[in-house]
């Protein structure tokens, strides 16, 4: 979660992007690429409430791609 806070922290833009490839790791997944693991840390760390909470007091708003107006 730590990598994620200082992803939040040095936003500075309107827009920013954190690129996440959030999932489960298979015995597919672990045999066919090398980002595995890190999928089920990533999809641990945006189901926190914990980090929904830190981006809220930054000000800030986790959105998806159809959201964005400009």
């Amino acid at each position: 979660m730590e990598r994620f806070k200082l992803a939040v922290d040095e936003a500075t833009e309107p827009y920013n992007e954190i690129m996440c490839h959030v999932g489960y790791c298979d015995d597919y997944l672990r045999k066919h690429s090398s980002y595995n693991e890190l999928r089920e840390q990533e999809l641990k760390t945006l189901c926190d409430p914990a980090v929904n909470d830190y981006v809220a007091k930054k000000g800030l708003q986790l959105i998806n791609w159809r959201a964005v107006k400009v």
